[in-house]
């Protein structure tokens, strides 16, 4: 659990953090080119963004982090801070606004934040080209370099599956936080390829998903089991179904089962079932149970091995086979 008083610092911080936003803000409203102005906006969202992600907060991180990527896109003038933009981050100041309050009053976060996320790319992603001709936006179907391509997505496909396989491990409550560690471990070795690739939209899952390991790896210790679930499903289900729908022709990616993140498997559950019904067994009838143990070892015994006269009949039949194999192997031949 966060400390109270850490919490409380945490808070008042963010206030004052969010009361100069608004007013920078207005003033980015008229005058969009400021650089100074930008990079105030830009250290108090990296101030907020780095204070939740170490208390823990996954949807503060998670939006201020992208925020960030916007704000540098505005700073080294890859994209103008319009109208459009600055309306975001007015929407976005506030919504973190009721996230902070929120967290003050329960510890919680429960306001959404995946619409401003989509404005966010939205933005980020730029204007579509003009004639309507354009694939849809961050839709990957193929490379040039075709053997280049084919090769990405099978280490893809790889890295997903491992990836989902360290979320079924903490699922089932094995080493939570080395887990949390692992899966971060693994989404930034996945994001160094998609930035060799250049899948700017790629880039932005995986960061996505980061923000919210990283921010969960801080109080892992303390999470429980709807705090380990909220976190796979919101990072990890989800963020494993974007990528798949960035590459729909990509069958090795599509037909991924992403359940296998947050299910305990078949055979685990039957065998807890069979422990727990034998302890269920023992302590109603602990003679019966002996009987039962009896007879499976006599089961057990009629299971040896074969008795060497058992061996000596299926060596003659072994031999009938052979030799009449041989004869028809020879009609074949004539």
């Amino acid at each position: 659990m966060t400390d109270n008083s850490l919490l409380e610092d945490f808070v008042d911080e963010t206030r004052e953090h969010l009361e100069e936003l608004e007013s920078s803000l207005l003033r980015l409203e008229g005058n969009s080119a400021d650089p100074e102005l930008l990079n105030t906006i830009f250290r108090s969202m990296h101030t907020i963004k780095g204070a939740s992600e170490y208390l823990g907060f996954e949807r503060i991180a998670r939006l201020t982090h992208r925020l960030e990527n916007l704000l540098d896109l505005f700073r080294d003038g890859s994209l103008p801070a319009d109208k459009v933009a600055v309306d975001l981050l007015i929407d976005a100041r506030d919504r973190i606004g009721d996230l902070i309050s929120q967290v003050e009053e329960s510890g919680q976060e429960s306001a959404e934040i995946d619409d401003l996320l989509e404005r966010v790319e939205a933005i980020a992603s730029g204007p579509a080209p003009a004639g309507g001709e354009a694939e849809a936006e961050g839709v990957y179907e193929g490379e040039a370099d075709t053997e280049l391509f084919d090769i990405f997505i099978e280490q893809l496909a790889t890295g997903i599956e491992q990836l989902l396989e360290t979320a079924g491990q903490m699922a089932r409550g094995e080493a939570v936080a080395q887990a949390a560690k692992e899966m971060a471990d693994q989404v930034d070795r996945l994001a160094g390829t998609a930035n060799y690739m250049g899948y700017d939209a790629l880039s932005t899952v995986y960061d996505d998903m980061l923000a919210a390991l990283e921010a969960f790896a801080s109080r892992s210790e303390a999470a429980g089991a709807d705090d380990i679930d909220e976190l796979l499903q919101s990072a990890v289900v989800s963020g494993v179904g974007r990528i798949q729908g960035l590459f729909p022709d990509a069958e090795s990616l599509t037909t991924i089962d992403t359940r296998i993140a947050v299910q305990t498997t078949d055979s685990e559950s039957a065998s807890r079932e069979n422990e727990n019904n034998d302890q269920m067994l023992d302590e109603e009838n602990p003679h019966l149970s002996m009987e039962m143990d009896n007879a499976l070892d006599l089961e057990s015994e009629d299971a040896s091995p074969q008795t060497p006269i058992a061996q000596e009949a299926d060596n003659s039949l072994l031999e009938d086979f052979v030799d009449e194999t041989r004869e028809h192997l020879e009609e074949l031949e004539s």
